[in-house]
């Protein structure tokens, strides 16, 4: 190690680890998942909220502290490579002062270096305390504010809510006045019923008349079917007393009357006697 102090090769991480003084830089804890994350189809409406107004408000603050963290740790990167680089570049007057130091001086040098760590670590720890406060606090800040926008929304709705229900008590009012009485230009639905059912009656009654009409028309017809056959049986009837009488009227003047007998062959003349005036 002397010969690397003397020829100037020694490194800054070999120079700390001279004095078992170590740098780490921590990976950050992973985020444990729920065991079972709910699908689309399973998801509640309590669900879905959650989700909008305290899990999504978490990770967006989660996001920045993040972006913040991994610019932090970025730079502190850059800073961890010159551990590889020699001392002597990096600091050239402690190099040449450790060069030129005694056994006694270097171990004195180390004691106040490993004091002078510790209270690194212990204002590292403090920091790392307040960022997490930090943290904390715009965690809380981000929940208050969804909180309040939240309940500008409620507000909100319950106001439209309340509008619906004046707008749908005013049309349920104005419905049952129309009903009721009708407008300036139309009548009231109650009026038009009345008209409904009167004219739902009258229909029903001519329906009803005209089944009576058709029936008596039918009994007409079948009564007027009978009377023609009555008919043609007297005519018939009368046909064959004329073929079975032997006298038949013949022709009548003023004084007399003559009767026919045996089909023409005989004639009866009858003179009616002069009454006296």
């Amino acid at each position: 190690m002397q010969r690397k102090f003397d020829d100037g090769t020694v490194t800054v991480l070999e120079f700390f680890k001279l004095f078992n003084i170590d740098f780490v830089i921590h990976t950050p804890r992973q985020s444990v998942l729920p065991g079972r994350l709910l699908s689309d189809a399973d998801r509640t409406p309590m669900d879905v909220l959650k989700d909008r107004h305290i899990n999504r408000p978490k990770q967006m603050v989660y996001e920045t502290n993040v972006l913040n963290l991994t610019e932090k740790v970025e730079g502190l990167k850059e800073r961890m490579q010159d551990l590889n680089k020699p001392l002597q570049i990096i600091n050239r007057a402690l190099w040449e002062e450790m060069s030129n130091s005694s056994e006694k001086e270097l171990k004195s040098f180390g004691a106040k270096l490993k004091e002078r760590n510790a209270l690194f670590r212990k204002m590292s720890k403090a920091q790392s305390h307040e960022m997490k406060g930090e943290l904390y606090s715009d965690l809380v800040q981000a929940n208050l504010e969804e909180q309040q926008r939240f309940r500008g929304t409620i507000e909100e709705a319950d106001g439209m809510i309340k509008s619906l229900d004046d707008c749908i008590h005013e049309l349920e009012t104005e419905l049952a006045a129309v009903e009721e009485k009708g407008s300036e230009d139309t009548p009231s639905l109650k009026s038009r019923q009345e008209e409904m059912q009167k004219v739902t009656e009258a229909l029903a009654d001519s329906d009803r008349q005209i089944s009576e009409l058709e029936m008596q028309e039918k009994q007409n017809s079948n009564k007027l079917d009978r009377l023609k056959a009555e008919t043609r049986n007297l005519e018939n009837c009368v046909t064959v007393l004329h073929m079975v009488n032997e006298w038949k009227f013949g022709e009548k003047s003023d004084n007399c009357a003559t009767y026919t007998f045996l089909h023409e062959t005989f004639h009866l003349e009858l003179v009616f006697e002069k009454l006296n005036a």
